[in-house]
């Protein structure tokens, strides 16, 4: 049985078809276009600005670094009270004004002591009997007459109703309120006429000479904190930072409820620097002189 001959000619006709194909789309490839043709890519950049990226130089030299953390905190002052009568009574005057500055031991309001007064002065009607009953037992002692025992009781009768006028003035004096210490007004609330009881507040009043700012900081940070470490206060409503400060106090007592234990940074006399104010404290964590520093925007991090 004889196997058919299988023909081989057009085969070779394609075999020698090919190289001649892709040798023409190489020369047509390479044929520079003719003008007024464009390419592809030549399209859509024609009439378009090319773009550089921006390059920024920045020598890098030996400085001084330094590392912060904030907070938000206060204005404090020790010396903020609401003044409150230790008696009650009818108020007879009030002789402050809100914003007024008075001086300790000034007079803020009087209640009336009426009955205090009348008590007054019918014990010192009876002092003096005392002391003429006294002057009289002595005199009768010294010529012979009368006895110790009469003097004695003369004398601790006149020591007793001293005493007691003590006591009357010394509670006439609490229906007096006055300032503890030098200040300003603020917040008067009741007028004259009206019922005070014992520990109704009067007015409030503030002492600007001593203020601080005290803010929560976490718990993180208490291993870089240290007494006099270096500080900054700024304040957003005043538009004004203070700078070399120092931290006065750190708390010896985290807040379970958020973690965080107090700070204090004082402050310099500023009647502007007023109780509630709102402050951003920056204490320094870090610092390491003649570190090479470069700014952080130049700095990118892996994702990974």
């Amino acid at each position: 049985m004889t196997k058919p001959r299988l023909n081989l000619k057009p085969m070779r006709r394609i075999n020698k078809l090919v190289p001649a194909i892709a040798l023409a789309a190489i020369i047509v490839g390479c044929t520079p276009p003719e003008e007024g043709e464009t390419t592809g890519a030549e399209g859509v950049e024609e009439g378009a600005e090319k773009t550089y990226p921006k390059v920024t130089l920045h020598r890098a030299e030996p400085a001084n670094f330094e590392h912060f953390f904030s907070a938000q905190g206060y204005v404090q002052s020790d010396k903020n009270v609401m003044l409150t009568p230790e008696t009650g009574g009818l108020i007879r005057s009030i002789g402050v004004s809100e914003g007024q500055f008075v001086k300790k031991g000034s007079t803020i309001a009087t209640f009336d002591a009426a009955i205090v007064g009348s008590n007054i002065k019918e014990v010192e009607e009876q002092l003096e009997l005392a002391k003429w009953n006294y002057d009289k037992q002595k005199s009768l002692y010294d010529q012979g007459v009368g006895t110790a025992f009469n003097l004695k009781q003369a004398e601790g009768q006149m020591k007793t109703l001293e005493k007691t006028i003590q006591t009357l003035k010394t509670q006439r004096g609490k229906f007096v309120l006055t300032a503890p210490f030098s200040g300003y007004v603020e917040q008067v609330g009741p007028t004259v006429g009206e019922m005070a009881g014992p520990g109704m507040p009067i007015c409030r009043l503030i002492n600007l000479d001593e203020v601080y700012v005290k803010a929560d900081i976490s718990e993180i940070y208490l291993n870089k904190l240290n007494l006099n470490n270096y500080a900054s206060v700024s304040f957003s409503a005043l538009d004004d930072v203070i700078d070399s400060l120092k931290v006065t106090r750190i708390g010896k007592f985290v807040n379970p409820a958020n973690r965080t234990l107090e700070v204090k940074v004082d402050l310099p006399k500023n009647d502007k620097f007023i109780p509630n104010l709102v402050a951003t404290i920056k204490i320094r964590d870090y610092q390491k002189p003649d570190a090479i520093v470069v700014p952080s925007s130049t700095i990118s991090q892996d994702a990974k």
